[in-house]
């Protein structure tokens, strides 16, 4: 067994998805939220998106989800959500504009900082909405704030992508 084959066996392992052919958009949003928990790194995502034929598609379904999500919150939920939507619709637009390029070694790695970011959105989307059902306003806006940090950083790879794009 190669190597490269080696980390793969070895990723299917650490995220629990069997079959990288056959995964699911349930299977990329709990790769997300492993990878924004800090348990894979850059490079083991770069391999997943290499592995995985049709992560792009599913990562876009993802972002998707979670923009439903926005969308759905009631109006007084909305002030806290807004900052997560805003960034998802930033991802989504990194994701449209690498969803073609995805065979280089750069583009992969933007597209494993881009999922990253998803993920962290995604644990994000679940503390406001954890914390709406507890109905916390002060947490509410410090979490809105942290979505705001994310969507800088989402922003900012968009630019960096648009500016290499160029």
């Amino acid at each position: 067994m190669t190597s490269k084959n080696h980390a793969i066996e070895n990723l299917k392992k650490i995220i629990g998805v069997a079959d990288f052919e056959n995964a699911s958009p349930e299977d990329v949003a709990k790769i997300d939220k492993i990878a924004a928990q800090g348990k894979l790194d850059l490079e083991q995502m770069k391999l997943l998106i290499e592995a995985m034929p049709h992560f792009v598609e599913l990562q876009k379904m993802t972002v998707q989800a979670l923009q439903d999500t926005v969308a759905a919150a009631r109006d007084v939920q909305k002030e806290a959500v807004q900052s997560v939507g805003n960034s998802l619709n930033a991802a989504s637009r990194v994701l449209e504009q690498l969803a073609g390029s995805a065979e280089t070694d750069a583009a992969r790695i933007r597209l494993a900082e881009t999922a990253i970011e998803i993920g962290r959105l995604g644990l994000a989307m679940g503390r406001i909405l954890e914390q709406m059902n507890k109905d916390n306003n002060s947490l509410w806006k410090w979490i809105s704030g942290a979505a705001v940090t994310l969507a800088a950083a989402v922003i900012l790879i968009f630019v960096v992508a648009g500016d290499e794009g160029s």
